[in-house]
């Protein structure tokens, strides 16, 4: 607020967008064209973006080819929010040329261009990690991980190993910061968030300036002429059309008869005229009435879409915990699901660390809208002390009551007594 206003073309960089690369057989790809090749993208990844393959949109360019097969970074939105981004843009003057992730560009801040060189790029939800030789097309890597889990710089050094590459590199942080590292591994120079964020805009501007950018981006369709456009040509056209038709009538005939003639047919379209717009206040009142009952629609189906979001995230969460709360006398082996429960099985030395860890789970889970009822715990009696015991511990959804009803506890759940088997 209070800014200038967007140019008319506009190009919006956004984080959130779902980004990877993805790898299929050169011999596959070299037998489709363009829309076959995005249809096959799109359905490789529906299962990794959550993202339906028909009520989506993906954007791809060629990110290097390893061995027989070729990889490709794509970028994928649903095609409902393209669209709101592209009314957005129009709502302001302005048209949505394309939308990109922020990360990936195939172009260097700091590091001289006609030199091989190398960037990791801390982002929210990812590290996408660039690498390009002087006249080649950049090689783009996507790592779906959570950078402050630290988790990453393995995957980063096996990346750089793979390519053999001795460059010196640029690291930007999640906060904006931009490091500049020898080949070495010495850091050379450091660029503060408030110099680097227009660096890094003006490359991308420049990027995006080309007539063929080395990213993918996402267009939107071409969006529908504004009632107030249409009204205005048609009104236009109407005027000329009558403009014409008078000037022909009074120069081919002079007749007042013939003149009285027209004049009567005009002034039946006039009233032609007069009931179609009635007709279309009608309409547009009844646009509106319609428009007001979307409201509240329109609120329950975000509500929707963010409890979705929490349930798609839910299970990467449940793995991680496992892995953070597991003690060392207890081994987790599989993970099952049916219809009501997800059940965690394993091995355990005892029937104590079972308990404790099912405890522990207990209190992290929650806020997953999951409920921890008591293990099941089964003694092979294969040691003096009975053990080892199997266990399975089961995680059953908790849906919250409706407003004013009495909460139900879930299926199985309220017995904090063990079950030995």
């Amino acid at each position: 607020p209070g800014g200038p206003p967007p140019g008319r073309r506009v190009w919006l960089l956004n984080a959130d967008l779902w980004t990877q690369t993805v790898s299929l057989p050169s011999r596959q790809v070299a037998a489709l064209n363009p829309q076959e090749l995005t249809a096959a993208l799109a359905h490789e990844v529906e299962t990794f973006s959550g993202l339906s393959a028909v009520d989506s949109v993906l954007a791809s360019v060629p990110a290097g080819r390893h061995g027989t097969e070729q990889s490709f970074w794509v970028c994928q939105a649903a095609s409902g929010e393209l669209e709101e981004a592209a009314a957005a843009v129009q709502r302001a003057g302005s048209r949505l040329v394309g939308l990109c992730h922020p990360g990936g560009l195939a172009r260097p801040i700091t590091l001289p261009a006609e030199e091989p060189w190398q960037r990791v790029e801390l982002w929210p939800d990812a590290i996408v990690l660039v690498h390009r030789e002087p006249g080649q097309p950049a090689q783009v890597a996507v790592i779906n991980a959570d950078p402050e889990q630290g988790r990453w710089q393995g995957d980063v050094e096996a990346w750089r190993k793979k390519l053999q590459a001795d460059c010196p590199w640029e690291t930007r942080m999640v906060s904006g910061e931009l490091t500049t590292f020898a080949a070495d591994g010495t850091p050379t120079g450091i660029l503060e968030e408030v110099k680097a964020l227009p660096a890094w805009l003006t490359a991308w501007a420049t990027e995006l300036a080309g007539r063929q950018p080395a990213v993918p981006v996402l267009r939107p369709a071409p969006l529908p002429m504004s009632a107030a456009t249409r009204r205005l040509i048609s009104g236009s056209i109407a005027a000329a059309s009558l403009l014409v038709c008078l000037t022909d009538h009074l120069v081919v005939s002079r007749d007042w008869a013939a003149v009285k003639a027209e004049y009567d047919a005009l002034h039946a379209r006039l009233n032609r005229a007069t009931a179609l717009a009635n007709e279309k206040r009608k309409l547009d009142e009844e646009i509106a009435a319609l428009t007001k009952e979307m409201g509240p629609l329109t609120t329950k189906i975000e509500q929707c879409q963010g409890s979705l979001a929490t349930h798609r995230k839910r299970k990467a969460q449940l793995l991680a915990l496992l892995a953070e709360l597991r003690p060392e006398d207890l081994v987790v082996q599989q993970i099952e699901a049916d219809s009501t429960a997800l059940a965690v099985i394993g091995l355990s030395v005892s029937p104590q660390a079972v308990h404790a860890f099912a405890a522990q789970l207990e209190q992290k889970v929650r806020a997953l809208a999951w409920s921890v009822p008591a293990p099941k715990v089964t003694a092979r009696k294969q040691l003096s002390n009975g053990g080892p015991w199997d266990f399975e511990i089961r995680l059953q959804e908790v849906v919250p009551p409706l407003p004013g009803a009495e909460r139900v506890p879930p299926r199985g759940s309220g017995s904090s007594e063990p079950v030995y088997d």
